[in-house]
């Protein structure tokens, strides 16, 4: 722990050495906010910047003379004490540029800070030097530190609470902030926020998503923390629902809580649904600082793939398979329930086959139990006009990075376009046998497919736009997924067989 903090000291004093004669009060206070965004990832208290402030005037403005009493705190020890090497590489991207570390920095980073050849103060200056003005790092950095003078003079002004739960959501303002952001309209986040702790002018009630399009696309799950409604109909029952959602973030993950009813009408003239839809209550966990894993985990049968914004779980892989002995089995050999993927061959994709396992026009039916859940691509949340960045986040996947819609902006030319996957059919037919369907490669079956990487995506159908990983929906194989980049959160596990 104390190789921790010295290691965190050392960054500081090298970040800002420049600074460490500064003779003005502002001076003092542009860096003792820096310090609260380096060390805690939220704007100081009022009082707390004051004291800091003395301090350094007393100190004549040495930042060295101060730094270690200001980073053995309670709060830092139980935020970040415990934190590994890769996450303290890691923090440091996220905290100062608003952004994970690329896979390969964080390997070559942690690498070495496991071996001692670099020490955190040492990271942290290569990191920092690498922020060149006109860059969306400047911006970001920029950004966060206006925010957080604005919320400390805000507090100190309205005299509002600036407890652990306000805490909490200043640290969720903060790490929403990034180079896109408008600057005043980031400084009306914050009045919007003081007036919430104030409660001035608040309106708890839900937002109204009834077949929205949505328009957000930071990937940070915190931006999204809001009670949610929709009214819509089970069209071939005429049967009316409403549709609940909740997003609450904390210090370390968000929380997507709902009844698994859509926010857009379900069950048209072509479903054909086993059972009826029933409201089923489940509740999600989203890390707000998602990691890029060594090596991919495949899509399971045990475990939902992703939460949607409306509340629908995600669910790509069937239990249906080539089982042609099967007593259930149709004409041309497959049963749509029962199978094991790892343990039958030719598992159905049920986007490729004739029937579609009975799904909506949204690509989406029920399990036994009424669970609503899609197989694909939602076909609501985003259209076919995004906007000048894409399309906007529409979920979250199991790992805790964004799903997106089908657009991305590509910054090669400029241009706004749906993302291709990199899954083609295989060449040829399928191989002849008692245990296998035989015919040619059409996409009926999930290993009619290969990853050849002819698209933009890689083989997870996610990748890096503007900073920030994310998957992305597409128009072919595998539709949203094809496996995690991260680190499944176990509240996706479903408990039970599949």
């Amino acid at each position: 722990m104390q190789v921790i903090l010295a290691g965190i000291t050392a960054i500081l004093v090298t970040l800002f050495t420049p600074l460490l004669q500064a003779q003005s009060v502002e001076e003092y206070t542009t860096q003792v906010q820096k310090m609260y965004i380096s060390y805690y990832g939220r704007p100081g208290d009022p009082g707390g910047v004051d004291y800091w402030v003395g301090e350094l005037e007393n100190s004549g403005g040495e930042l060295a003379d101060i730094i270690d009493d200001f980073g053995t705190s309670e709060e830092y020890n139980s935020r970040f004490g415990s934190l590994s090497n890769e996450a303290l590489v890691n923090n440091i991207f996220v905290q100062l540029l608003g952004r994970n570390a690329d896979p390969e920095g964080l390997e070559f980073y942690s690498l070495r800070l496991d071996s001692q050849q670099f020490t955190l103060a040492s990271i942290a200056l290569n990191i920092a030097d690498g922020i060149q003005t006109g860059t969306s790092d400047e911006s970001t950095y920029s950004n966060k530190l206006a925010v957080a003078m604005a919320l400390t003079q805000s507090i100190s002004e309205t005299g509002a609470d600036y407890g652990a739960n306000e805490i909490d959501a200043a640290v969720a303002l903060l790490s929403a902030v990034d180079s896109s952001d408008d600057l005043d309209t980031a400084l009306a986040t914050v009045e919007t926020l003081i007036n919430d702790w104030l409660g001035i002018g608040v309106d708890q009630g839900p937002v109204d998503i009834t077949n929205a399009i949505f328009a957000e696309t930071s990937g940070d799950c915190a931006v999204y923390a809001q009670l949610y409604e929709a009214f819509v109909l089970d069209q071939q029952r005429s049967v009316a629902f409403e549709s609940g959602v909740e997003i609450t973030a904390g210090n370390s993950s968000c929380e997507i809580t709902s009844n698994s009813i859509p926010n857009h009408d379900f069950n048209d003239a072509s479903a054909h649904f086993a059972t009826n839809t029933a409201e089923v209550n489940q509740s999600f966990s989203i890390p707000l600082q998602p990691v890029l894993a060594a090596n991919t985990t495949a899509l399971g049968q045990s475990y939902y793939n992703a939460i949607m914004l409306n509340g629908v779980p995600l669910d790509l892989i069937s239990a249906g398979c080539y089982r042609p002995t099967d007593p259930m089995a149709d004409q041309d050999g497959n049963v749509a329930i029962g199978c094991q993927l790892g343990v039958d061959n030719w598992i159905l994709d049920p986007l490729g086959t004739a029937s579609r396992f009975g799904a909506d026009a949204h690509n989406a039916h029920t399990q036994p139990n009424g669970l609503y859940h899609y197989h694909g691509n939602p076909v609501a949340m985003f259209d076919d006009n995004p906007g000048p960045n894409g399309s906007p986040v529409i979920g979250f996947a199991a790992d805790g990075f964004p799903v997106y819609g089908s657009y991305f902006n590509n910054s090669s030319s400029g241009e706004v376009r749906k993302a291709l996957s990199g899954y083609t059919l295989k060449s040829g037919s399928r191989p002849n046998g008692n245990d296998s369907p035989g015919g040619s490669y059409d996409g009926q079956y999930i290993d009619d497919w290969e990853y050849t990487a002819t698209g933009d995506l890689d083989a997870c159908n996610g990748m890096t736009v503007g900073g920030q990983y994310g998957y992305y929906v597409t128009d072919t194989y595998p539709w949203v997924m094809g496996c995690l980049s991260g680190t499944k959160d176990s509240s996706f596990d479903k408990g039970g067989p599949p």
